[in-house]
């Protein structure tokens, strides 16, 4: 449920995302915020397994999120 779900407000209203610039920043802002919520950046001297788990919660809130900003220039900042 979503009461169990980890979350983390990314703001974004100061950027310009029909801009590189702004596109690729948000994105640095998601992937961060996404990292510190999946517990990737605590992940330390964890087994090399349950960390490959942490970094898959990372990549699935970034791609999550992307989404939900509905923004194509971040997956074109992406490519890039």
């Amino acid at each position: 449920t979503t009461e169990n779900v980890r979350q983390s407000v990314v703001s974004y209203a100061d950027l310009d995302l029909e801009t590189e610039a702004g596109a690729k920043t948000l994105l640095r802002r998601i992937t961060f915020a996404a990292r510190r919520v999946c517990g990737v950046n605590d992940a330390g001297l964890m087994a090399m397994e349950f960390r490959a788990q942490l970094h898959r919660c990372a990549e699935q809130a970034t791609a999550r999120a992307v989404a939900d900003v509905d923004a194509r220039t971040i997956v074109v900042a992406d490519a890039r």
